[in-house]
């Protein structure tokens, strides 16, 4: 019975573990990544707020799922 409480405490924690480390993301050369920020409590989506070089006042942002 230890094991299986156990068992289910580490996957419970691994998901939360995942849940909360925000994406790895490469931008080309450009692109400057100016937020990430999570979206929703449960979900595991993702939004990053990005700018072009070329236009610098304009913020744009797009939606990553891990």
């Amino acid at each position: 019975m230890a094991f299986w409480k156990k068992a289910l405490g580490a996957a419970v924690g691994y998901k939360v573990y995942k849940n909360l480390q925000p994406p790895t993301i490469v931008p080309p050369p450009e692109m400057v990544i100016v937020g990430i920020e999570k979206k929703g409590v449960i979900g595991s989506q993702w939004r990053v707020k990005y700018k072009l070089r070329s236009n610098m006042q304009v913020t744009q942002s797009f939606t990553v799922s891990s």
